[in-house]
């Protein structure tokens, strides 16, 4: 066959093009074979090749595809006067300086960089990507920055050949095509527009955004589809594929010990990079115990009476969160981050720090219910970073006990607000005792909606955790078929460090215990009156739990079909060392204990698990990169006159603390109880001024070390990350406590 190009009625660009591909009858090779595999670049998980770039080839144009601002596309250049120390200059106009590294095939990034501030995850340097040999642009801050033209398709004039790198057609995706090149319809300028080639099918035409042929490259070239001779399947991305849980029933406590949970939880180390969109985490459900009403407490208007409306009880109101990644979660870290959050209202809202939301970044006035409650600690709203030294993975203990910090008020009907507020406390080892606490008035809001709700909140009611899980869920995936049709998907990697190696277990938590009010109710209410402050919860008050395995329920949550999953991992529960119950993640006997399936094949009874080695390589999943968490800030809180939060009501600040996931997070002073999650509690003078000398005696008493759950069994505690402990000013040192305004 020939490939047959028309000269006629072209423009001058054109014509000079045609005749650079000897556009006349050239004769087409036979087919050749596709490439093996559609890797376009380096994965970053993988080692480096062994390859010694010249500094020289380094200089050029680079762009993130697709460039949606000035700060996408920019230069790199010699410095002026020097022929090794090089410039990045964006079409922004901002620049900093870099240093060859070549060795280690990065260039360093120097201290006028704005991204510097991230730090510690070498998201500011510019690590140099390859195809083969080839440079075709850098990472930098978790991004691709393409290198124009490396990764162009090509015309090859001796076998008069196009290769398309990537195209869609069919409803499929495809790399590598080899193709017979038809007429040329037009010829455009730079920029290239996006970063593949299209294809219409209905005139048979493709645009190429960048085409070399004859050494020289053109842009945005328009032309129509010869016979397609190769080609190799592209992998569909699917930014949800995998969904489940990992989990085991909880023992029902005795009726008196429902006011109250703690359990000792692993954080760990994450993998070499965070994958975007990915969340998964571990830790329980705390809900007050409404199964015996009879009608709903997701009334509409309410989140969940819309998406699920017979489900509600269990939704109603909740405690919640726990280490691990979350879809939220805005600055990547090498370790897992933990969050508290508490829903109010069937998920219209929820609390996760006092100024902050678990998902929707600033709080709404029914979400400002975390009252700060220590001065030696500020709670980051993107979660809680710790310093795991060298090891895998340490124990962080968290709680939530009911306590009467505030009193309950005598109204009745939507208006009645009870006295259970729910205090955190941790243990770690270097801060023990109480952090802050959701207001019994926050879970009050909803009785707006329907007055029956008033006493069944977690203001008035006690509560049940009815189970342990690991959730996971949002997991992006790569699908691909081979030559029989047969389906096979890659998921985001998931990974726990093993903590038993004889047994194949990975603990996520232990310990599990409920609480009586003995255990420091009591004592504390009693200190509300005068009396000294509880140092230790009383061990009578305290409740040993029994756990139960459930097994993994997972499935493809995008076609709705089950993941076949329990035989390569499932749940255990296991006595430990120290005599103490932990649940686990457990492997079977020829499976890689520590990491979660990765491959699958779709099978007639749902989506079975596979080594990589039974993954035919024409499906191109192992060479896939699932793209990088990048880094952004949370909004600061508006400190106008007019919010909630303005700074007439600060005693001092703002000040900053920097956290060794590389953000900086922005902090002011309150007086505790001119926080906006007491000063909107409507209390009297007198309450206010019991409550915040309650505060300064426990200020003076605990500072770092106050009353907290028993120790762990077994196990070493983790170190929370000294960027999250503060001082307070001068002349603040008793009842003020430091709030997050913003984190960046």
């Amino acid at each position: 066959m020939r490939g047959l190009f028309s000269c006629q009625g072209l423009s001058r660009a054109v014509r000079q093009f045609s005749a650079l591909l000897t556009l006349c009858l050239l004769m087409t090779a036979p087919p050749t074979a596709a490439a093996d595999s559609c890797q376009l670049f380096a994965d970053p998980l993988a080692t480096p090749p062994v390859i010694t770039v010249d500094v020289n080839k380094v200089i050029g144009t680079y762009r993130r595809l697709p460039a949606e601002n000035g700060w996408h596309i920019g230069s790199l250049t010699f410095a002026p006067g020097s022929s090794e120390q090089l410039v990045w200059t964006n079409t922004a106009g901002v620049s900093w300086t870099l240093t060859p590294d070549l060795v280690n095939q990065r260039l360093i990034t120097g201290p006028d960089n704005p991204y510097r501030r991230w730090g510690g995850q070498d998201v500011e340097n510019f690590k140099l990507a390859f195809r083969g040999e080839d440079l075709v642009g850098f990472r930098f801050n978790n991004e691709l920055y393409e290198r124009d033209g490396a990764i162009a398709d090509s015309y090859d004039f001796e076998n008069s050949q196009l290769t398309i790198n990537r195209i869609s057609m069919g409803g499929k995706k495809y790399c590598r095509m080899v193709a017979a090149l038809g007429e040329i319809i037009s010829v455009g300028r730079a920029p290239p527009q996006g970063n593949e080639t299209s294809f219409d099918p209905s005139n048979n035409r493709i645009t190429i955004p960048v085409l070399r042929a004859g050494g020289k490259l053109y842009y945005n070239v328009v032309a129509t589809l010869g016979d397609v001779l190769s080609s190799s399947v592209l992998p569909n991305y699917n930014g949800s594929t995998y969904t489940g849980y990992a989990s085991v029933s909880v023992q029902e406590a005795p009726l008196e010990f429902r006011y109250g949970i703690s359990m000792y939880t692993s954080i760990q180390r994450v993998a070499s990079y965070q994958i975007a969109g990915l969340q998964f985490g571990w830790g329980t459900w705390l809900i007050p115990d409404n199964r015996n009403t009879t009608f709903s407490l997701c009334p509409p208007g309410t989140v969940m009476q819309r998406i699920a409306p017979t489900r509600w009880w269990d939704v109603f109101q909740t405690i919640e969160g726990g280490p691990g990644q979350w879809v939220s979660t805005r600055i990547p870290s090498s370790q897992s981050k933990w969050r508290a959050n508490s829903v109010p209202n069937c998920y219209n809202d929820e609390m996760s720090s006092p100024g902050y939301g678990f998902v929707g970044g600033v709080a709404g006035p029914n979400a400002l219910g975390m009252a700060q409650l220590s001065n030696r600690l500020v709670i980051p709203p993107d979660g809680w970073t710790f310093n795991l030294g060298g090891q895998a993975s340490g124990l962080f203990g968290y709680g939530y006990l009911a306590l009467p910090m505030i009193p309950g008020n005598r109204l009745t009907g939507a208006q009645a607000v009870g006295n259970q507020n729910w205090m955190l406390l941790v243990n770690s080892s270097n801060f023990k005792g109480p952090v802050a606490f959701f207001t019994a008035k926050s879970y009050t809001s909803i009785n707006a909606l329907d007055a029956r709700i008033a006493g069944r909140g977690f203001d008035a009611m006690p509560a049940v955790a009815r189970s342990l899980a690991v959730e996971i869920n949002t997991v992006p995936g790569f699908t691909s078929t081979d030559a029989a049709g047969v389906t096979y998907r890659r998921i985001a990697p998931m990974a726990f460090p093993v903590t038993d190696v004889a047994n194949r277990r990975a603990t996520l938590t232990q310990d599990f215990t409920a609480y009586s009010k003995q255990a420091l109710w009591n004592t504390f209410s009693a200190a509300m009156t005068g009396v000294s402050l509880p140092t230790q919860l009383d061990g009578a008050g305290a409740h040993r739990v029994a756990l139960n395995p459930t097994g993994l329920n997972a499935s493809m949550r995008d076609v709705s079909e089950p993941v076949l999953a329990n035989t390569f991992v499932t749940s255990a529960v296991a006595s430990n060392a120290g005599g103490g119950t932990a649940f686990s993640l457990q492997w079977g006997d020829t499976r890689d204990a520590g990491t979660l399936p990765e491959y699958f094949r779709r099978d007639p009874g749902g989506w079975t698990p596979i080594p990589a080695s039974q993954v035919p390589a024409s499906t191109n999943l192992a060479q896939q990169h699932f793209p990088a968490m990048s880094a952004s800030p949370w909004p600061t809180l508006d400190s106008s006159s007019t919010s909630v939060w303005t700074s007439s009501k600060w005693a001092a600040g703002p000040f900053t603390a920097r956290l060794n996931d590389g953000s900086t997070v922005t902090y002011v002073w309150y007086r505790f109880v001119d926080q906006p999650a007491i000063a909107r509690q409507g209390l009297s003078a007198a309450t206010l001024q019991s409550l915040q000398a309650l505060v300064e005696r426990m200020h003076t008493q605990y500072g770092t070390n106050g009353p907290t759950m028993a120790p762990p069994t077994a196990g070493s505690l983790v170190d929370i990350d000294q960027g999250m402990f503060v001082m307070p000013p001068p002349g603040l040192e008793v009842g003020h406590v430091p709030i997050a305004i913003g984190q960046q």
